[in-house]
């Protein structure tokens, strides 16, 4: 997701931003999809989060930041 210092607001938890991702159809990665926008709230968004990922990915700035994949029941998105 990109630009989260510009698409959150920090006191309702509502965010629109920017995002580059995968499709998944059948649990197989089928394409990349590049440039849609995800929506919604983020209290909603951890509450609805239905299973967490076993692998621990670290992001490049500094090693220092990781995070694992997760799924999320429910999510708005627009693109194509």
């Amino acid at each position: 997701m990109m630009g989260v210092h510009a698409g959150a607001n920090p006191i309702s938890g509502d965010f629109s931003l920017q995002a580059f991702g995968l499709n998944v159809e059948g649990g197989e990665v089928t394409h990349p999809v590049e440039n849609f926008a995800l929506s919604g709230n983020l209290s909603e968004l951890l509450m609805n989060i239905t299973a967490v990922g076993s692998e621990l990915e670290w992001f490049p700035a500094g090693g220092i930041l990781g995070a694992p994949m997760v799924e999320v029941a429910e999510l708005s998105f627009a693109g194509e």
